[in-house]
């Protein structure tokens, strides 16, 4: 196979990844990394970056999927083929990628540890195109640390030089970011302005795990203005994307903030059919700390119901779980 042919299945990967087709997209990443493999020596050296571009993919997918150990180790794998050979663009790339793995583990000072990397990486050697995402990465993870005003300086620098540089995708992500930061200062006006704006823009390029993200927090928009029957509409929607797209971790998390709303409404059967619905998926998938988080709100929900002997049991199985 000539390298010509290696770069158009590695665009591939790419476009299944970016329409959220995870699968798809891992699949033809390992039928590309099988084919180089199997070339001579000189024929492999030539089609390194190829190789580079596949793991890459494959450290996003398995971000994306919530198997972050897996990421890691394909993120340090393409850090140390962009360092022997002395690829500077390509080595900003994988600092940032294992910046925000760490940042999906909640490892948030490794996170900002790597991010800040790249940034100086990306500064020191005139690497200008990537600087717009780092932005925004670093503004995510100073976000999570809930230091929000940083957090917005850094999202709202990278909006601007996307735009400037019209890049719409890259901006609607950190759009959506911004959004969610806002949701997290209560300030959920704001936070829908700029969630609306992301989720245009996603529909408009069919990126259906991004839309997913959105209409998710336009839901907990919705719910802390007190307009349960849209925030249930668009949590629906946003966990419909997930189920459609593999993302069954996402998908479960969405279905317990949906029991959550009939909680509040005290629709206590119908919170408990969903919430058990979520916990199924997530022990399957051994997303132990959220099995965890569901399983302490089961205890709540039949504390409410007046069966404190199960109430108890579920707390002490909570507390089990996230050990």
């Amino acid at each position: 196979m000539r390298n010509e042919q290696h770069f158009l299945k590695l665009l591939s990967v790419q476009e299944e990844g970016r329409k959220g087709n995870l699968d798809e997209s891992e699949k033809i990443a390992k039928e590309l990394l099988a084919a180089i493999e199997s070339l001579n020596e000189e024929e492999a050296a030539y089609n390194w970056e190829i190789k580079f571009g596949t793991i890459l993919q494959l450290a996003n997918i398995g971000r994306r999927r919530g198997d972050c150990e897996k990421a890691l180790v394909h993120g340090f794998e393409i850090l140390a083929m962009a360092v022997q050979r002395e690829h500077k663009v390509n080595e900003a790339k994988a600092l940032q990628t294992i910046g925000n793995i760490y940042r999906f583990m909640s490892d948030l000072p490794h996170s900002l540890e790597y991010l800040l990397k790249a940034l100086a990486h990306c500064e020191q050697h005139g690497i200008k195109d990537q600087i717009a995402d780092i932005y925004g990465f670093i503004g995510d993870v100073y976000s999570l640390l809930t230091e929000f005003p940083v957090a917005l300086d850094y999202m709202k620098r990278s909006v601007a030089m996307n735009e400037e540089m019209g890049d719409r995708r890259s901006a609607a992500f950190t759009m959506g970011n911004i959004g969610l930061t806002y949701n997290n200062m209560s300030d959920y006006g704001q936070a829908l302005e700029y969630l609306m704006r992301a989720l245009a823009i996603h529909e408009e390029f069919d990126a259906k795990g991004e839309q997913a993200d959105v209409l998710s927090n336009i839901g907990i928009s919705y719910y802390y203005l007190g307009d349960h029957p849209r925030a249930l509409e668009y949590m629906g929607r946003g966990e419909s994307l997930y189920e459609q797209l593999g993302m069954k971790v996402n998908a479960a998390n969405m279905r317990a903030n949906i029991a959550n709303i009939y909680f509040s409404q005290e629709e206590y059967h119908t919170a408990l059919e969903y919430m058990n619905q979520a916990l199924s998926v997530l022990k399957e998938s051994h997303a132990l700390r959220h099995s965890a988080n569901v399983l302490g709100t089961i205890g709540y929900v039949h504390r409410q119901l007046g069966d404190q002997h199960q109430a108890l049991n579920l707390s002490q199985k909570s507390l089990l779980s996230d050990k």
